[in-house]
């Protein structure tokens, strides 16, 4: 959704930093599969591209690259994949927390973002049943 104007390096940095945000937990679930499909797509780069770093030394470097505005689109997206397979378990939360603290964004912001992509699928969901049932 908000991944389209990120530069190429902030890309496939972004691309790495999903991928790595859907294994946190040890299983790539069929929807975050999708979704970072879907990420590829937005961002015009494939899935393949995704390469295989630690998440210090992805986030460090999106750091040193990106603007407060850019940090935050990044860290709302992958909230949206680790919630993406309907779980948040210990794991994710690591990983959001290690994530949140390189990029010194708080988790009262980190909070707020769970809470709108929540009710952002409850409102995909209402829509859903309105147009299709």
């Amino acid at each position: 959704m908000f991944l389209r104007p990120l530069n190429c390096e902030q890309k496939k940095l972004f691309l790495n930093l999903a991928t790595a945000a859907a294994n946190a937990n040890h299983v790539m679930e069929e929807s975050e599969k999708a979704l970072l499909e879907a990420y590829a797509d937005e961002m015009d780069i494939r899935v393949d591209d995704a390469e295989n770093c630690s998440i210090e030394e992805i986030c460090a470097r999106l750091k040193d690259i990106s603007s407060l505005k850019e940090l935050n689109q990044i860290v709302f997206e992958i909230v949206g994949m680790v919630v993406s397979d309907n779980q948040y378990d210990d794991h994710e939360k690591a990983f959001i927390g290690k994530m949140a603290q390189i990029f010194g964004i708080p988790m009262e912001r980190i909070d707020q973002m769970f809470h709108c992509v929540n009710e952002y699928s409850a409102l995909l969901r209402r829509i859903n049943i309105l147009m299709f049932e």
